[in-house]
């Protein structure tokens, strides 16, 4: 996971409304970012089995 300390990459992305309104009520819940949540997320659905 050090890795996500890396400079990061800007990316234009679309979401469906109710998404990021979850993602949003979460990170705030964990004092986190969307750009955080979202890598976490890839990184984990990208991992081995």
């Amino acid at each position: 996971m050090g890795n996500l300390a890396a400079k990061p990459e800007s990316i234009n992305t679309g979401l469906p409304r109710f998404v990021l309104h979850k993602i949003d009520a979460s990170v705030a819940q964990r004092h986190e970012t969307r750009s955080g949540l979202l890598a976490l997320a890839a990184l984990e659905a990208l991992a081995p089995d």
